[in-house]
């Protein structure tokens, strides 16, 4: 080794050809096959002579060679400047493949060096201007453009450059958006720009992400953000159509549920009405715990039906309200559960006396008096359970409804259309008759006015009160008809 070193070098000049290639091909050989400390002496002289050799020689058919095993042991040995030195002592004219791995060594060198920005470019470079028919190779290429502009944004982001770090992560996804490393990077676009509520930024990005990456495992929290990023930004319903997505994608029920909840009440907010309806039924129907948020979304149905002006539909939700609320052991019933069973009784009597009213005491006069009757009964079972949940407020307007309801049966009985075929004794006798029945009713009202009154004795006062105390001043005037004595103490109550 030491006579062809002689022969072929006068310091860094090669003196014989032939016997610096044999120096080239010798230590080679000794950094193969030593095991000793001399081991890096030999790869020092390989890379050092293999340099010269290619500097000198570039159009030897050797060369190509030469230098691409040089550039390899260098980038395995970690010698990455070398490797980037010998990588481009590449001869012109040298093979396709051979560029490509040589292109690819430099690559690798610069990025191994941190040097980001290079790194990315001649990655670039060499899928641009190589052919790179094997697959895993192209990927591999892509792969590392992809972590060179991922490191770039991560030293961005350090330095407090937040928008060109958000820039560079979502870069990734557009220069090789099949790398492994971007749907990692767009997420990181996405995190940044939320942790720094640039919502319009965001928006635009988790978008990307889900158009691109529709089956990723971090679509539903992606599309969790979005909603957020909608919200935060005061688009209520976009907000409300992502969280309604989030629901259908979530797997953790909680989440499910709350996702589900709120786009109700977003939906609801913003007064479109179809799919706050849509939100509220799917949550009614699929979450029947707990029995409070089941009772609310039903309660929500029952509202927005009747605000449409579906009282059918609303009705059916008041019905299944009540018949949920027969299920609830009294222990679990809460002050809020009670209120929205009793509503739904009281807007369920409403409804069955809209429906009494409608029926006028007039020819045919024995069915339209069977469907009166039957449509005052309806609503004064209903009324009743109103009353029964014991909430004042609706209590006393219940009770008022009742007596209100009865008084109205007996004057409608007593101001019912005659038969006109009856002689003068004839209709004597059958206003008589019609006084009989309407009696009852009348001291049926004066019962439940006067349960309202009661109430007084309790130290509660309000408005149905009052007008309990105003029918009854008609009905009882020899004992109503006065002014009531209210004690400083009694508490009014709307």
């Amino acid at each position: 080794m030491k006579y062809y070193e002689l022969a072929a070098y006068d310091g860094d000049i090669i003196i014989n050809k032939e016997a610096a290639y044999t120096t080239i091909v010798l230590t080679d050989g000794l950094n193969r096959n030593s095991r000793n400390a001399g081991k890096n002496n030999y790869l020092d002289k390989h890379l050092k002579y293999s340099r010269l050799f290619s500097d000198l020689y570039p159009q030897d058919k050797r060369t190509t060679s030469i230098v691409l095993h040089a550039a390899e042991l260098a980038y395995n040995n970690k010698r990455y400047k070398t490797a980037i030195q010998l990588s481009t002592n590449i001869p012109v004219g040298s093979k396709p493949e051979i560029v490509l791995q040589s292109g690819q060594i430099n690559a690798n060198s610069h990025l191994r060096l941190g040097e980001y920005a290079t790194a990315e470019n001649l990655y670039a470079d060499v899928l641009k201007n190589s052919k790179i028919p094997d697959k895993k190779q192209r990927r591999q290429i892509e792969n590392s453009l992809g972590l060179s502009i991922y490191k770039q944004a991560g030293e961005k982001q350090k330095q407090g450059q937040i928008p060109q770090a958000i820039q560079d992560f979502a870069r990734v996804a557009d220069s090789v958006p099949h790398s492994d490393i971007a749907p990692t990077s767009l997420y990181d676009a996405i995190a940044l720009s939320m942790t720094s509520k640039m919502w319009s930024t965001s928006i635009p990005l988790i978008k990307q992400f889900q158009s691109k990456y529709p089956h990723h495992k971090q679509y539903p929290d992606v599309t969790r953000k979005l909603s957020i990023a909608y919200l935060n930004s005061n688009q209520n319903l976009e907000a409300a159509r992502e969280f309604e997505k989030v629901s259908s994608l979530e797997d953790n029920v909680e989440l499910k549920k709350a996702a589900l909840w709120q786009a109700a009440e977003l939906y609801e907010s913003k007064n479109d009405i179809s799919s706050a309806i849509r939100s509220y039924k799917t949550y009614a129907s699929t979450y029947r715990t707990p029995v409070g948020q089941n009772l609310e979304a039903m309660f929500k149905l029952a509202i927005l039906y009747a605000k449409t002006g579906n009282n059918r539909e609303a009705n059916q939700w008041r019905l299944q309200i009540l018949n949920r609320d027969k299920q609830i052991p009294n222990s679990k019933k809460t002050d809020r559960s009670r209120f929205i069973a009793s509503s739904s009784a009281l807007a369920l009597a409403h409804n069955k006396f809209s429906l009494y009213e409608s029926y006028k005491l007039v020819k045919p006069l024995k069915k339209n008096l069977r469907y009166k009757k039957r449509a005052m009964q309806q609503a004064v079972k209903y009324y009743g359970q109103a009353a029964a949940y014991g909430l004042f407020g609706i209590a006393t307007e219940a009770t008022y409804s009742i007596g209100n309801i009865y008084w109205d049966f007996s004057k409608s009985l007593l101001n019912s259309e005659r038969p006109t075929n009856l002689s003068d004794d004839e209709k004597e006798q059958y206003n008589i008759l019609l006084e009989d029945q309407a009696f009852p009713f009348e001291d049926k009202a004066i019962e439940f006015h006067e349960i309202n009154m009661s109430r007084i004795l309790k130290g509660f006062y309000n408005d149905w009160i009052i007008k309990s105390h105003q029918q009854l001043k008609q009905l009882f005037p020899v004992r109503y008809d006065r002014q009531p004595k209210v004690d400083k103490y009694v508490k009014y109550f709307n």
